[in-house]
């Protein structure tokens, strides 16, 4: 409890409401500033605190690590549209800004990759960037990291 938590591309995702309003030191739900409009008109804060920002801006990676408390970062169906240089990009940030984070994220197998062109959905963003996620961990991403579970990694 005594920890801040982040869901990066929340969208309009109502973890923190499913949860029952975890009783943690802060909930923050990220997206887009266009996101987190429509998200306030559907779904007021109650307890939790939005952020407008890209994932990408450090300013929210400073706001959180101000609190001084273990920080743990949701990201669900989020870093698969982006490529493997900027996902790391992003992880070499997240390591420099939020040290010791425990982030939970999902990631497409290799057999989902070879057929992304079969999901209805993926099939359509086949004009978008990186819409197939074509990037995975490695050991050699950063000095320091694991993969503690298939399901999260520390930094």
């Amino acid at each position: 409890p005594d920890a801040v938590v982040v869901q990066l591309g929340a969208g309009l995702d109502a973890c923190f409401e499913r949860l029952g309003g975890p009783p943690v030191s802060a909930w923050y739900d990220l997206d887009l500033p266009d996101v987190i409009a429509l998200r306030r008109r559907l779904l007021p804060e109650s307890g939790n605190h939005y952020l407008e920002a890209s994932l990408f801006e450090p300013g929210w990676m400073e706001q959180v690590a101000r609190h001084g408390k273990p920080v743990l970062l949701l990201l669900e169906g989020v870093l698969m549209y982006f490529d493997e240089a900027e996902v790391k990009r992003w992880f070499r940030l997240l390591a420099e800004k939020l040290p010791g984070a425990m982030i939970v994220f999902d990631m497409l197998p290799v057999m989902g990759l070879n057929r992304a062109k079969q999901h209805d959905a993926l099939r359509r963003m086949e004009n978008r960037r990186n819409s197939n996620g074509h990037w995975k961990i490695s050991k050699t991403w950063r000095a320091g990291s694991r993969v503690c579970t298939p399901l999260c990694a520390i930094i």
